[in-house]
């Protein structure tokens, strides 16, 4: 019998496809134990569709064909669903039962025979998922409860949007690599989230070389209408001298020298979907105006062509340069600027979510390892279990894990990536541990600190945090309240009894 088709993990193409329904199924059954209630239903929205469009379900219940009958009458009347979440709020009230709508947030309080409440979850007023939960007894729910279950609902609502995210990405084909629990990386998401709900204003994404940017604008295009439309990425400074317009824009045939045959530009093969235009600091300044005008007027002028030729693009434009020092110097238009950055989305560094880089060594090292079988020659030393738990005991200590989070990592996830997978390669059949990590990265460690770390108290813990997130944030109160995900007063107090000085 073959082994290692015994013990190989799921791939993570079957993963995605079933994690959402999943996820959902789980916190349906939570809220559902939570509430006391006979059957419950989980239904997530696609937040670019209006009106409201069901995306993914799942439905629980103790009584037999409960589930069944549930998850049939909230098809049946997907239309008034709809019509009720556009004003986020629900008043539905099936005919078999008797009282008027009411109750908490917009919530449906009812019951003779049977009691429903339906709960909508909102993210900036709009309706992204919908709590449905009934009991086979009259008046089960009472307001209090209703406020309670869906604040709980609430709190998972980021981990379902992730979820959904990844599924989105794995079905267009992107690199699935949304990890991250950080303040700075959760605002991160926040943002994508925000611009890909909108779908045509152009984004401009900036950050340091390697910290993610294409991600970012796969996960916008994922999260926006337009995904089920092409994504067409166009690298500005690989384009040869000259060409750049011709790669934007195409040309008809015989529009000079050599051009055999009409040729489509990127961003005719773009039509109805997502550009993006990465390293967007090198566009020639020739070019900045012709591409200024498709911002403007959806048109763009192919080489040889009179007429100009109409297109729906959005574009997302990525840089790690200064645009405005290169605006000061007169190499980048000011309006173009203004067009590119109706978004403006800012990828935070590694070591500004240093938190995360345990998640995305965890992450980098099962997939390689997938990928190499690695887990494989592990588990016959007895030193792994084929990533069957939660991480694979065996495959890297602790204190490997430590001196990646303290190393400063100038190259980004990207430099962590591919030392991740060096290490894959040359250590196949041993624990990863500090000695096989490269010498910068051993002499950023250092195993005392650590332990002070751990010795300090919990205000110590909570001081740095603080301290930390508000120079994050340029020292905006406002704005490290809403990363640390608290309200401005509860933080002011915070500051005011941990001795942390008003930021000016």
């Amino acid at each position: 019998m073959d082994r290692r088709r015994e013990t190989e993990p799921p791939t993570l193409s079957t993963a995605l496809e079933a994690g959402l329904v999943e996820l959902l199924e789980r916190a349906v059954r939570a809220l559902a134990d939570d509430s006391g209630a006979d059957a419950a239903a989980l239904v997530v929205f696609d937040p670019a569709a209006t009106p409201a469009a069901p995306v993914s379900a799942a439905t629980w219940g103790r009584v037999d064909g409960a589930p069944e009958r549930f998850a049939r009458e909230l098809c049946e009347t997907r239309g008034r669903l709809a019509q009720a979440c556009r004003n986020g709020a629900l008043d539905y009230a099936p005919d078999h039962e008797a009282g008027a709508p009411g109750g908490a947030a917009g919530a449906s309080l009812s019951g003779r025979c049977r009691s429903s409440l339906w709960l909508p979850l909102l993210e900036n007023h709009r309706p992204v998922a919908l709590l449905a939960i009934e009991a086979e007894r009259p008046n089960a729910f009472g307001e209090a409860q209703a406020r309670r279950l869906q604040a709980r609902a609430q709190q998972a609502l980021p981990v379902l949007q992730r979820a959904l995210l990844r599924h989105w990405l794995h079905q267009i084909g992107a690199p699935v690599e949304v990890v991250g629990s950080s303040p700075a990386f959760l605002e991160l998401e926040r943002q994508i989230r925000l611009a890909g709900t909108f779908a045509d204003g152009a984004v401009l994404v900036t950050g340091e070389r390697g910290c993610g940017k294409e991600l970012v604008a796969w996960a916008v295009h994922a999260w926006s209408r337009r995904r089920t439309r092409p994504f067409v990425p166009l690298l500005a400074a690989a384009c040869a001298e000259g060409l750049t317009a011709d790669e934007l824009f195409g040309h008809e045939r015989h529009a000079f020298t050599g051009a055999a045959e009409a040729r489509p530009g990127k961003l005719q093969l773009a039509d109805g979907g997502t550009l993006l235009l990465d390293e967007a600091g090198d566009l020639p300044p020739a070019t900045q105006a012709a591409f200024l005008r498709v911002l403007e007027r959806g048109e763009l002028q192919r080489i040889g062509r009179d007429a100009p030729l109409r297109v729906d693009v959005r574009v997302v434009a990525a840089t790690n340069r200064d645009l405005a020092a290169l605006m000061a110097e007169g190499r980048f238009r000011h309006d173009l600027y203004d067009r590119l950055s109706f978004f403006e989305i800012r990828v935070p560094a590694l070591r500004e979510r240093a938190a995360d880089v345990p998640l995305l060594a965890r992450h980098f090292l099962r997939r390689t390892c997938d990928k190499t079988w690695r887990h494989g020659t592990l588990a016959e030393a007895g030193l792994c279990s084929a990533c069957g738990g939660d991480f694979p005991a065996g495959c890297a200590s602790d204190e490997f894990f430590q001196a990646l989070q303290a190393y400063a990592w100038p190259g980004n996830v990207r430099q962590l990536r591919q030392t991740i997978e060096r290490l894959v390669a040359v250590v196949p059949d041993a624990t990863l541990g500090l000695r096989h990590l490269p010498p910068d990265v051993q002499a950023a460690f250092r195993p005392e600190a650590v332990r002070e770390e751990l010795a300090w108290n919990l205000d110590a813990v909570i001081r740095r945090h603080i301290e930390s997130t508000l120079r994050q944030s340029g020292a905006n109160q406002s704005a490290a309240a809403r990363l640390l995900g608290m309200p401005l007063s509860t933080l002011r107090s915070k500051m005011k009894r941990l001795g942390i000085e008003a930021a000016t």
